[in-house]
């Protein structure tokens, strides 16, 4: 008996030291932060908290952001313009429900863009435009 603990129990009791001083310094090396005794800080990071918004207040505010978009688009804006309505569209977070809507307002400011740069040179014309924007409202009651 006393032959088979020693033949078991020592390598079990030297697995479990060596196992306790490898998570001791595991704890230490990933948490370098201590206090100023030394006594090493919590492993636990706590994320920032993050505003939650509903389904329905996204598409409320989405709604709302694109009818400013599309009433700057209407203005007829110059290169600058269209640039800031591309951005603002670029950072705008898209409820599922709107994606199509959004790569069309997409596509229209980047034929403008290229109406005003190409000088109408065979592209679309202001007035064929104005037309598909008409259209695009007419799919979307909320945007009239």
């Amino acid at each position: 008996m006393l032959k088979s603990l020693k033949k078991f129990g020592y390598p079990f009791a030297a697995f479990f030291i060596v196992m306790a001083i490898l998570i001791s310094f595991n704890e230490f090396v990933l948490n370098e932060d201590t206090d100023q005794n030394g006594t090493v800080l919590s492993a636990i990071v706590k994320a920032e908290d993050e505003v939650v918004v509903t389904p329905e207040e996204l598409v409320n505010s989405y709604q709302n952001d694109i009818k400013s978009i599309v009433s700057e688009l209407e203005s007829a804006p110059d290169s600058e313009e269209l640039s800031i309505i591309e951005q603002k569209l670029l950072d705008e977070k898209v409820p599922d429900s709107y994606r199509d809507l959004h790569l069309k307002l997409f596509g229209l400011v980047n034929s403008k863009k290229t109406a005003l740069n190409q000088e109408l040179s065979g592209g679309n014309t202001d007035e064929e435009i104005q037309t598909q924007l008409e259209t695009i409202k007419k799919q979307y009651a909320w945007l009239q």
